[in-house]
Parts: C-alpha cells; structure tokens; sequence
C-alpha cells in the first residue's frame, strides 16, 4: 500500500475506511477479534507511515516501506506488541 516515494496510498486507506464504515452487519467493537496480531501491526504499520508526515514526523528510510519488506525484526516486535494489546499473549 505504500507508493514508491515512500508515501502511503491515500486511495487503499480511503477504501479501508470505507469498507468498514459502510457494512452495518459488522458489530464494529468485535471487529477487532476478527483480527490476528499480524494483521494488526500491518494495518497500524501502513497507516503510521501514511500519517507521519502530516505531523511533521519522517519515520527511518528502512521502516518507511511496505509491510512485506519491514526488517523482520522490527515485524516480530509489532506483533508483539499488537498481541499483547489484543490479551493474545
């Protein structure tokens, strides 16, 4: 989802946001029981580097990629952390 210059795409984050904006049938507090802690931390990890710039914060050159390509153990540490944060630990 990021583009080339290292930016996320605005148009899949809109359609993100869409998607779970409009499906009424989605009881939207078990919505994140729907979850695995990866998804998780590549949902938080996309949207960070979308926003970042908007508050005047330049994440590093080797995080600032697409979720694919984060060092692994940068990865491992933000599922941990969304694991613990779901009470999967």
């Amino acid at each position: 989802m990021i583009m080339r210059d290292k930016k996320i795409n605005a148009c899949a984050v809109a359609s993100n946001a869409k998607y779970y904006k409009h499906k009424p049938e989605v009881n939207n507090s078990r919505l994140i029981d729907l979850l695995s802690a990866e998804q998780l931390a590549e949902k938080f990890h996309t949207l960070y580097e979308g926003f970042a710039p908007e508050y005047g914060y330049k994440t590093r050159d080797e995080s600032a990629v697409q979720w694919a390509d984060v060092p692994e153990q940068n990865k491992k540490l933000m599922i941990r952390v969304c694991r613990t944060i779901l009470g999967r630990t």
